[in-house]
């Protein structure tokens, strides 16, 4: 069996090792440092406002303990709800209202019935509803918008009677068919 002599290492000195070395490493390691600690303090900033006489919020930095305050006990809706002929309700959809989301819907609710004109709004969903030709909606003869207020510990636990209500807007629902016996 040959044998080969061993591998050996170049050497090299140590003033050589300095040379070869980018000092451009050293400042990219600064400033990794400088833009980390930069970020640190920006998302630690909203904290300075909790102690401040006038704090300022806003997104995407925000001071809001949004979980940890305490809230009312109480909230109040304005919603949509669906009569039939034996008196039985049954929440009407948001979209009868108007498009997008359901919170921007349901903020645009709350500020018709705040401006007065409920009545105007329970119309239009009132004839949406009277085009509809299948599901539970056929069976609605008015709608109204309602103001209710919930005790938030009942109605979480499954009591979802409304501790106050309040009846904004009632209009009835015309379908086609009754508008041409009427004729």
């Amino acid at each position: 069996m040959i044998s080969s002599p061993p591998l050996e290492r170049p050497q090299v000195e140590a003033t050589e090792t300095r040379q070869m070395r980018s000092p451009v490493w050293p400042i990219r390691k600064v400033l990794i440092f400088s833009v980390s600690m930069m970020m640190i303090c920006l998302v630690l900033s909203p904290i300075f406002q909790m102690w401040s006489q006038s704090p300022v919020d806003g997104f995407p930095l925000s001071y809001y303990p949004m979980f940890s305050s305490d809230r009312a006990g109480v909230v109040t809706v304005t919603y949509l709800i669906g009569f039939d002929a034996r008196g039985g309700h049954y929440p009407v959809s948001y979209r009868y209202a108007g498009s997008g989301g359901f919170n921007q819907i349901r903020k645009q609710i709350r500020k018709t019935v705040g401006r007065g004109r409920a009545g105007n709004l329970c119309k239009k969903v009132a004839e949406r509803i009277g085009r509809v030709e299948s599901g539970i909606e056929t069976r609605l003869t008015s709608i109204a918008i309602v103001t209710a207020t919930f005790p938030l510990d009942e109605y979480m636990s499954g009591d979802m009677r409304p501790v106050a209500y309040q009846t904004v807007a009632r209009y009835p629902v015309r379908r086609p068919t009754d508008r041409t016996e009427s004729l």
